[in-house]
């Protein structure tokens, strides 16, 4: 039958309506390639199941005259390789492939890297997505240079090389070397090649990938990952593949800026082995009467500097007790921009009005250098920066006796 175009459902309907029309034997030759695939698979694991598959269905496609029958087949292709050359192209021609090769960068790379990861589980190596990204670019590049289409990983070949026992390299060395020798001697081969075997190939590689149980455990572990995955499954259903791969980096673009500009930020208490925990999360944590121990899980820079003082505002007008000292662990401040210091500055100067001091402990050295160059150091005063929390809570209490 012929396929459907559109979305998800618009080419899953378009089969459905054509149904009435299937070959018999097209429909029976590839039942019985996926059957042999699994029989293959489940007896003889470690037998090459697609390669036995396609020889037969070759042989028996050419010994029973199965086209006669209205089986398709890859039918004769031009043996000799592409010829190598710069594309004949125009600066206005390049223009106009922009928006197209911009798409086809961002699909190819998304269905790719996720591809790699997937075999990668399977194969227990790591992958250096950046890596991933400039093998892709020099693919292209010669496939430019070769008349090739565009180059990405696929799911389908990457699937039934898992499938026959690929794990290293060599495998697409030993690949590449069989299509350049089938390039030039071997087409006229595969003529009888039934398209339906092709398909039941396919099909078998990637059933074998499926892995219902991921969005389980995305379930399990957290709600918000869930969701997001659920959103994009559905953005590639219902909008197609590119629409969906751009729905779903918008929700990730969308969810960093979330968690940039809005991070966590915690109260911490000293706990009976004297560490220092979220009182949220541990409420055998104890607080210092007085002293607000705040954390800020994050960089602190122009795009959430305004939370940060914000949350130190409200946890200090929650306090149950007046607070006279906030000390912030800046432990967990990696990072410290211009806007950063000079809200710093601010909230100092504001906290200083209501007779709250404001001190910092365990600051990273490149924190620290920006606060010292940007005089946010000297306005808060070298008095106020501890080496630890425990440090700055002994002197709180300390100084806290000797007003007594």
């Amino acid at each position: 039958v012929e396929g459907g175009s559109g979305n998800f459902f618009q080419e899953l309907w378009a089969i459905i309506t054509q149904l009435p029309q299937t070959n018999p034997m097209t429909l029976i030759l590839g039942l019985a390639s996926l059957a042999l695939l699994y029989a293959f698979n489940q007896f003889v694991p470690r037998a090459p199941g697609a390669l036995i598959s396609v020889i037969l269905a070759i042989l028996v496609t050419t010994i029973l005259a199965l086209t006669d029958y209205g089986v398709d087949v890859v039918g004769m292709v031009e043996t000799s390789l592409p010829p190598l050359g710069l594309p004949d192209v125009t600066l206005q021609d390049l223009v106009a492939l922009v928006p197209g090769a911009l798409a086809l960068v961002m699909v190819g790379y998304a269905k790719s890297l996720g591809m790699a990861k997937t075999a990668a589980e399977t194969t227990r190596e790591k992958i250096d997505t950046n890596q991933e990204l400039i093998a892709l670019g020099i693919s292209n590049a010669s496939s430019g240079f070769s008349s090739g289409f565009a180059v990405g990983g696929s799911m389908s070949r990457t699937t039934t090389v898992i499938g026959a026992g690929g794990r290293t390299q060599l495998a697409s060395l030993v690949n590449a070397g069989l299509v350049i020798l089938t390039l030039l001697f071997l087409m006229p081969l595969f003529q009888n090649l039934p398209q339906a075997t092709l398909g039941a190939v396919v099909i078998f590689a990637m059933i074998g990938m499926l892995d219902p149980s991921y969005f389980q455990q995305l379930y399990r572990i957290s709600r918000h990952e869930f969701w997001y995955a659920s959103v994009a499954f559905l953005g590639e259903l219902f909008l197609g593949t590119l629409p969906g791969v751009l729905l779903g980096v918008i929700l990730s673009l969308l969810v960093l800026i979330r968690r940039v500009t809005r991070p966590g930020t915690a109260v911490i208490g000293r706990m009976p082995d004297e560490t220092y925990r979220d009182v949220t999360r541990y409420p055998e944590a104890e607080t210092v009467p007085g002293l607000l121990i705040f954390r800020f899980d994050s960089v602190l820079f122009f795009s959430n500097a305004d939370y940060f003082t914000e949350e130190v505002q409200k946890y200090v007008a929650e306090a149950e007790a007046p607070i006279q000292k906030v000390l912030v662990n800046a432990e967990t401040i990696n990072a410290l921009d211009t806007t950063g210091t000079d809200r710093l500055i601010k909230l100092h100067e504001e906290l200083n009005r209501d007779g709250i001091k404001l001190a910092f402990a365990e600051v990273k050295d490149p924190v620290r250098e920006m606060m010292r160059l940007s005089s946010a150091e000297e306005a808060i005063g070298m008095e106020n920066f501890y080496a630890s929390v425990g440090a700055g809570v002994r002197a709180f209490l300390q100084r806290n006796e000797d007003r007594a």
